[in-house]
């Protein structure tokens, strides 16, 4: 109880934190906790890690969706008991969604889990994710590469595919900045020689996200750069209709205008 007012009392926000102060705290805390949790069952263990992975706040069911593979584990019993030691709070009357009671210790818990453990659950949340319906699942692309990504996936395509999507969704709610790190992201996992259409398809995006959002001061040159890669590509590949499209993309006409 008295961790929990304790955390409570504190600032959510980082900011608000001198920096070396707040790493001694997470220490102080990391180590109560790691106290704390020692006497949870290997359920109420293997829960606690689940959520954590889902994040600071989750929803009820697709913690379950996530661990239904560990049979044995009533996952919303298990989440209640962990209420009750106030690790978790219950964000809504219903309880259909919870969240850790203060972002240190969500990040504490987050810090002390093995890796394997760590792993395992990332994947089984991107497993849970891509079963989403399509709206969905596209609104969810960012948090969906998130998880591939730390589930330390091998599959160069799988991660790059993933890239894309989260960068396309993030496009079109006007994140352009986080839209061309993700594309950026995408084009560095797969090596120069590797599935050409995806790379272009990549180059293509960020060409138009550079121009849409103006990103850098100067975008013409980072734009002229993805464009002219992603035309390279489709003229190796003979690809006529992707040089259609892409010679009519608004952007490509901007380009000539301002003298490419």
């Amino acid at each position: 109880l008295f961790l929990t007012q304790y955390l409570r009392a504190l600032p959510q926000d980082a900011s608000l934190m001198l920096g070396r102060a707040r790493q001694d705290l997470s220490v102080a805390i990391r180590a109560i906790v790691r106290e704390r949790t020692e006497s949870l069952s290997s359920a109420g263990s293997l829960v606690l890690g689940g959520a954590a992975i889902l994040g600071y706040e989750f929803d009820l069911g697709e913690l379950k969706a996530t661990l239904t593979r560990w049979g044995g584990v009533d996952v919303s019993v298990e989440t209640e008991a962990l209420a009750t030691v106030v690790l978790l709070e219950p964000v809504d009357e219903a309880a259909t969604r919870f969240r850790f009671v203060h972002a240190l210790l969500y990040e504490a818990i987050l810090a002390d889990m093995p890796i394997a453990m760590k792993t395992e659950l990332h994947n089984r949340v991107a497993e849970t994710l891509e079963a989403l319906p399509g709206m969905e699942a596209s609104r969810r692309a960012r948090e969906l590469y998130r998880h591939v990504k730390a589930s330390g996936c091998r599959d160069r395509r799988r991660l790059s595919e993933y890239a894309c999507s989260a960068g396309r969704s993030e496009r079109e709610r006007l994140a352009y900045e986080s839209a061309m790190e993700l594309y950026l992201e995408g084009l560095e996992v797969l090596g120069e020689e590797e599935e050409p259409r995806l790379r272009a398809e990549l180059h293509r995006a960020a060409a138009v996200t550079s121009k849409r959002g103006m990103i850098h001061e100067s975008w013409i040159p980072v734009c002229e750069l993805h464009f002219l890669n992603a035309l390279s590509i489709y003229l190796d590949l003979d690809d006529e209709e992707e040089l259609r499209g892409l010679i009519h993309e608004p952007v490509c006409a901007q380009l000539v205008f301002e003298g490419m």
